[in-house]
C-alpha cells in the first residue's frame, strides 16, 4: 500500500522549502539539560520546528517533526510515569508526565513498548517509529513549549509541590489527553489539507497497531459503562414534574418530517405541549398546537411568542455553525418562555454536533440555559462521520468522488453531498478538533449509538464525557429507527431517573462493539481504496 503518511511528510517539506536539519544535541550536553531528544540523527532529522499556533484549537506546530528510518527506537526525553499510551485520531502515542510538571509527547508510533501507569527512565525505549515522527512538550497549564530549547536547558520548567498535586491527576485525566494529542495529529495532516489529509486518516486508521488500539479503547470505555448497570428487571417510572424537550433532527430531515420525532416522548412523560422540535430555518417548527390560536400550556406559558419557521433538506446542509447559532436562540427562547422549567435536549445524527457545538457557544456567550437538563445524542458522529472522511479522501479522485456520490447513504435521503455540512462532518474537519473538547462544566450528555448502524458505526458516537450507551440494534435502516428503538426509550429514561446505562450482557456488548469497529474499518478502507486506485 501507498505510503501516504511519508509522502505527506515529504510534500510539506518541498512545499515550504524546508531543509533537513539535524537535531544539536551538543547544547543539551553542555548544559546539563535534564531532557534529551527522542530520536537522534543520523537515523531521525527535524524537518519541521515549533510553531505556536495562535489560538488553542487554530493549526501550528505543536512541537517538532522528524523524519526517521522506520523502525527506529524511540526514547523517554526524561524520567516519569506514563500517563497515556495508545490510539487517538487514527495514530498511536505516548504521553509521559515528569516530576517537574512537564509533558512530553511521542506521536505517530509504529508500536507502543509501554503501558499506562508505567514509570520509565530517560533514555528507555517507549516504541518504534514508522516514516514520521512528532514530539511534543506542555507545561502543566497545557500551554506547548519548544522542545528544542528545552533540550537546551533554556525553559524554566518549576517543580510541582508533590505526586498527589503534580504528575497523579494526570493518570486519570485521559479525556484531556486525547484531545490535546487529537489536536497533534490535526496539525500534521491540516498542512496537506482536503482529500490528502483525508487519505492520510483512513490509511492511518487502518494500520494493524493502530486498529487493534482503536478496538480495545473502544472494549474499555463500554466496560467503563458497565461498571455500575440498571437490571432489566428495574422499572423507572417517569420524572414527576414538568420538562421541556427540544429535538433537533439530523441532516435531510424536514420540518415535516425527521427520524428524531420517533422518540417516544409520551413514554419519557413529556406532555405533548412541552415537545418542540428545532428549525433549522431558526426558531422551531410548526405544530398541531399552533392551529388553536393563543393556545396557552402549563402556567399560562405560550409557545407562540417563539418564531415558528418549516425548514427544507437544504437548510440541514449548511455551516453546522449557523445552526449551532440559531439552536442557541431557540434554547434562550424556550428558557424565557418557560422559566425554571428543566429543558432537555434530545437530537439524532447531525443534529447531535449542531447541539454539542451550541452547547460551547451558549457557554461562551454566557447564555446557557440554568435549567438545561439533559442532553442526549442518538447516532450522532462526534468522532466525525466515516462516510464523511471517505466521501472527502475520494476526491482526490473524480471517479471514486462520482462512485460514493451515486451510492451514498449517509443521510436521510435526497441530500446535496457538496453541501458545507457534509465537509464539516469528516473527521479530519476543525469541527471534529472542537467535538473532542470536553463537555462544559455541569452539562449532562448521553451518547446513544446501534451496534449495527452502518451510517454511524457506535465507536464513532463516543464522546468526552458522555455516557455512551450501545443498543442492539442493525439493518440498513438502523440509523433511522434508532431514535424510536425501546432499548433507547429505556436508556434516556435511566438516565433522566439519574441513574446508569442498562446493563448489557458481555458475550452481546463485545460482539457489538467489534460489529461497530468493523463497520467503521470498511468506511475507511473504501474511501482510501476509492481515492488512491481511480486516480484520472
Amino acid at each position: 500500500m501507498v505510503r501516504v503518511l511519508a509522502t505527506l511528510v515529504a510534500g510539506t517539506v518541498a512545499a515550504a522549502g524546508l531543509t533537513l536539519v539535524p537535531v544539536v544535541e551538543a547544547a543539551a550536553a553542555s548544559t546539563g539539560s535534564a531532557y534529551v531528544p527522542p530520536v537522534r540523527p543520523p537515523a531521525a532529522v527535524v524537518v519541521d520546528h515549533f510553531r505556536a499556533p495562535p489560538t488553542p484549537y487554530a493549526p501550528g506546530n505543536r512541537g517538532l517533526d522528524y523524519a526517521v528510518v522506520p523502525g527506529t527506537r524511540v526514547v523517554a526525553s526524561a524520567a516519569g510515569v506514563v500517563v497515556f499510551a495508545g490510539a487517538v485520531g487514527g495514530a498511536l502515542h505516548v504521553t509521559i508526565a515528569h516530576p517537574d510538571g512537564l509533558r512530553t509527547t511521542y506521536s505517530f508510533l509504529a508500536r507502543v513498548l509501554v503501558t499506562r501507569s508505567q514509570a520509565v527512565h530517560q533514555g528507555q525505549v517507549v516504541g518504534v517509529a514508522g516514516p514520521t515522527f512528532h514530539f511534543g512538550v506542555r507545561d502543566s497549564a497545557g500551554d506547548y513549549l519548544d522542545p528544542e530549547l528545552l533540550f537546551a536547558g533554556h525553559l524554566g520548567a518549576h517543580l510541582v509541590p508533590g505526586p498527589d498535586e503534580g504528575a497523579a491527576p494526570l493518570v486519570d485525566d485521559t479525556n484531556r489527553e486525547r484531545s490535546e494529542l487529537l489536536q497533534v495529529v490535526r496539525d500534521l495532516i491540516a498542512r496537506a489539507g482536503g482529500p490528502v489529509a483525508a487519505l492520510v486518516h483512513e490509511e492511518q486508521s487502518l494500520l494493524p497497531m493502530v486498529s487493534s488500539a482503536q478496538l480495545a479503547d473502544e472494549l474499555a470505555d463500554l466496560a467503563r459503562s458497565q461498571r455500575r448497570c440498571t437490571p432489566g428487571s428495574v422499572q423507572v417510572p417517569p420524572p414527576a414534574g414538568r420538562r421541556v424537550a427540544v429535538l433537533v433532527g439530523g441532516l435531510g430531515s424536514t420540518g415535516a418530517s425527521a427520524s428524531v420525532d420517533r422518540v417516544d416522548t409520551s413514554a419519557l412523560g413529556y406532555r405533548s405541549g412541552d415537545v418542540l422540535r428545532f428549525s433549522y430555518a431558526g426558531g422551531r417548527v410548526p405544530s398541531p398546537r399552533d392551529a388553536r390560536r393563543g393556545a396557552v400550556m402549563g402556567r399560562s406559558v405560550a409557545w407562540s411568542s417563539i418564531p415558528v419557521h418549516t425548514y427544507r433538506r437544504h437548510d440541514t446542509e449548511v455551516d453546522l455553525r449557523v445552526a449551532a447559532d440559531r439552536l442557541v436562540d431557540l434554547l434562550a427562547q424556550v428558557a424565557a418562555a418557560a422559566p425554571g422549567t428543566p429543558i432537555d435536549v434530545i437530537a439524532h445524527s447531525e443534529g447531535g454536533v449542531v447541539t454539542r457545538l451550541a452547547l460551547d457557544q451558549a457557554v461562551s456567550e454566557g447564555r446557557l440555559p440554568p435549567q438545561l437538563g439533559l442532553v442526549v445524542t442518538i447516532a450522532t458522529p462526534h468522532q466525525g462521520a466515516d462516510a464523511a472522511t471517505a466521501l472527502e479522501a475520494a476526491t482526490a479522485s473524480p471517479g471514486a468522488a462520482v462512485v460514493l456520490r451515486g451510492a451514498a447513504g449517509m443521510t436521510e435521503s435526497g441530500v446535496d453531498l457538496d453541501g458545507p455540512a457534509v465537509s464539516q462532518l469528516s473527521q479530519v474537519s476543525p469541527i471534529a478538533a472542537e467535538l473532542a473538547r470536553d463537555l462544559p462544566p455541569g452539562v449532562r450528555m448521553l451518547s446513544v449509538g446501534a451496534s449495527g448502524d452502518l451510517t454511524v458505526p457506535w465507536v464513532r458516537t463516543r464522546a468526552p464525557g458522555a455516557t455512551p450507551v450501545l443498543v442492539d440494534l442493525s439493518g440498513p435502516s438502523a440509523h433511522e429507527r434508532l431514535p424510536g428503538a425501546a432499548a433507547t426509550t429505556r436508556a434516556i429514561a435511566l438516565a433522566l431517573a439519574g441513574r446508569p446505562p442498562a446493563c448489557l450482557g458481555r458475550l452481546a456488548a463485545v460482539r457489538g462493539v467489534i460489529t461497530s469497529h468493523l463497520a467503521a474499518q470498511g468506511e475507511d478502507a473504501v474511501g482510501l481504496t476509492l481515492g488512491l486506485t481511480l486516480q484520472p
